[in-house]
């Protein structure tokens, strides 16, 4: 957790300008975050960051709204370049809860994890311990990054159907309670084209309780459940095909086609809850099967083992980059060294 004075200093950041740009990672945490801070604030826009975004896209994108001020939330140091910073010619605060040695120059860093590695305190926690407000929305984006802490506590209380307090086990939140279902609705309402994918956002931005989703109480809470149905039933289909993958080897291993919606860091938990004692790594891979200048993105869960130092031995070598966290972490990997890859990581398990 950061410390009082810094979460003072982001409270006074975030009240000291008044056309602020929230820029988010694309999940469940990075949505909440923003969706904290841009509740309390009334005021500003926000802006979802994409893989396949050039910093020259964004920094037009990000100009265009004539900000005074940028909030960078959840979106880890290592996918933000130098040059995008330079460009922007605006303060700059960036909360996130990433390991990282890519040091941004120019930007005020709030990062539990470079007072102490161990602390990956989800941004969603962060930026509700700097606002005080709307812990439903901390709590949605803490559960959905794994992680039981004092403030999920404080909603189980006061949402006891939402979440029982004795619930100690985060995959347990995550897949077994109503708040895990609500971390999973937001989490799947930025799947599809990007005209949905705003017409979603635009609608939980209007959203101001749990209850307005989960029990469709509201227009929003309508639109917003039903597209969710949508979207999970193409989740189902591949979370079926990927248990029948699962045998008796240590490494559970799925790939599936780019043509498909993403769902690899879904389906990477979904399988680690299901199969604990195994290792889970789910790759999507391109369109064209020969190409091998393709890359495919992959995703790798643990339950019980340190997963981020074997990914990057096994990255020796390999035409590829990846990272994350001691037991969640993604790698893009050109498709003409993925089955090396692999077959690196198996020895390492």
């Amino acid at each position: 957790m950061l410390s009082k004075t810094q979460l003072k200093e982001i409270k006074e950041e975030l009240d000291n300008c008044s056309n602020p740009v929230f820029l988010y990672d694309n999940d469940t945490d990075g949505v909440t975050s923003f969706l904290l801070f841009y509740k309390y604030k009334k005021a500003g826009h926000g802006y979802r960051h994409q893989k396949h975004m050039t910093d020259e896209i964004e920094l037009g994108n990000i100009k265009r709204m004539n900000p005074d001020k940028l909030f960078i939330l959840d979106v880890p140091a290592g996918k933000i370049t130098q040059d995008f910073i330079d460009g922007l010619k605006i303060p700059v605060i960036h909360v996130e809860h990433h390991l990282t040695d890519n040091k941004l120059k120019g930007v005020k860093t709030f990062n539990p994890t470079i007072k102490n590695k161990k602390d990956d305190t989800p941004t969603s926690t962060l930026c509700y311990n700097v606002v005080k407000q709307n812990l439903w929305l901390c709590a949605a984006g803490t559960i959905a990054d794994w992680h039981i802490t004092k403030e999920t506590k404080e909603f189980a209380k006061k949402y006891p159907d939402l979440l029982d307090y004795k619930i100690k086990d985060q995959a347990k939140a995550l897949f077994e309670t109503k708040i895990g279902l609500l971390a999973k609705i937001i989490d799947f309402i930025l799947k599809g084209p990007s005209f949905e994918v705003r017409k979603y956002l635009y609608a939980l931005m209007k959203v101001n309780s749990p209850e307005e989703i989960l029990e469709q109480t509201t227009k929003e809470g309508k639109e917003i459940y039903s597209y969710y149905k949508k979207i999970n039933d193409e989740y189902e289909s591949l979370l079926q095909r990927a248990v029948k993958n699962a045998g008796k080897d240590k490494l559970l291993l799925f790939e599936y086609q780019a043509s498909e919606t993403s769902f690899t860091g879904e389906l990477s938990n979904e399988l680690l809850y299901r199969y604990p004692d195994k290792i889970i790594l789910i790759a999507r891979r391109n369109n064209k099967e020969n190409d091998v200048d393709a890359e495919i993105r992959c995703s790798v869960r643990s339950g019980t083992h340190e997963v981020r130092s074997k990914l990057i031995k096994a990255l020796k070598g390999i035409n590829g980059m990846g990272g994350g966290h001691a037991r969640a972490v993604g790698a893009t990997i050109r498709a003409s060294d993925f089955d090396r890859f692999v077959e690196q990581f198996r020895k390492l398990i």
